[in-house]
């Protein structure tokens, strides 16, 4: 099961299994495999652990349960996997799924389906799957896998919590490249968004604002940061900010567990202060609230909440 992968994939796996443990379970997840060959494995691995009478990350740790062979054998009913021979995945295919999701749980009470090369969704079936994630239903859970996430529309990315598998950072690619990722800017205009004085001064200003809520914890909300606030005013500024938090908490755990090097101050600073279960719970906290960024008018308090939150946190 899910235990399988912590080391080859730490991170996703805490990820994961944060997610669970603290009943932070999101409606949908996609699992980038970069070309992985396991990915279809780990994502089967994921839904046994989430469909789990026990909460039992680690075969080794159950009885005399057979549902996980069940799911082996697609003989499970509460699990539905999703894949085209063709090059495409039709509406059909995602509208049959959904019929067979409205009936009754009968063996779990979760429902997962999967769907495999999600890239294969066509306009058609991509707006029905959109349809599906827009409006979740109660403890209906949504598996994609894709060898790379901008290869799916960046409306159906939005509504997924994004697991990459074994995303070695290149020593060349900068934070500011990784941002340009996270927040789907066009290829043609990433050379530019890059260079854009505004990037720059922002993602300094995030940095500076990171740094005074590591250092400081809640007393940091009796700092008043003019240069935080006038670089990032709306929804757009913070989710642009959020998005380099999780680069910059991703890299920290990727240094924390020997997988990379990198001498940026912001980084060596959270290595050093931080454990990597507190990297992972402060990760876990800043992807929770870059979700509630989107629904949420007051950004001034969200904010203040968020500094509270993060100065809790505990090893």
């Amino acid at each position: 099961m899910l235990d399988a992968y912590i080391d080859s994939q730490p991170i996703s796996y805490k990820m994961l299994a944060n997610s669970v443990y603290k009943n932070r379970i999101s409606h949908a997840y996609l699992i980038e495999t970069n070309y992985n060959s396991s990915g279809f494995d780990f994502a089967l691995s994921f839904a046994k652990f989430l469909l789990c009478p026990l909460n039992k990350s680690n075969n080794k740790n159950c009885v005399d349960c057979t549902q996980c062979h069940r799911i082996d054998n697609n003989c499970f009913s509460e699990l539905k996997i999703l894949k085209s021979d063709t090059l495409q995945i039709k509406k059909e295919q995602i509208s049959d799924l959904q019929e067979e999701f409205n009936l009754k749980s009968i063996e779990s009470n979760k429902k997962v389906y999967i769907i495999e090369e999600a890239e294969k969704l066509n306009e058609s079936s991509s707006a029905a799957l959109l349809k599906f994630l827009e409006e979740p239903e109660e403890n209906i859970i949504a598996i994609l896998i894709t060898s790379n996430k901008n290869l799916l529309l960046s409306t159906i990315l939005s509504r997924c919590q994004i697991i990459s598998l074994k995303k070695n950072l290149s020593k060349s690619k900068t934070i500011a490249d990784e941002l340009s990722d996270i927040l789907y800017v066009k290829e043609t205009e990433k050379g530019n968004f890059i260079e854009n004085e505004s990037t720059i001064s922002k993602i300094d200003s995030a940095i500076k604002f990171l740094k005074l809520i590591e250092e400081k914890g809640i007393d940091s909300l009796l700092y008043v940061n003019k240069d935080f606030n006038k670089n990032f005013v709306k929804k757009e500024d913070y989710i642009f900010a959020f998005s380099l938090f999780i680069i910059i908490y991703k890299r920290a755990i990727e240094m924390k567990l020997n997988m990379s090097n990198d001498d940026t101050d912001i980084l060596q600073y959270l290595v050093n202060k931080n454990t990597v279960n507190l990297l992972c719970s402060k990760l876990d906290l800043v992807l929770d609230y870059k979700e509630k960024i989107k629904y949420n008018l007051n950004l001034n308090m969200l904010m203040d909440k968020f500094i509270v939150d993060m100065g809790e946190l505990k090893c």
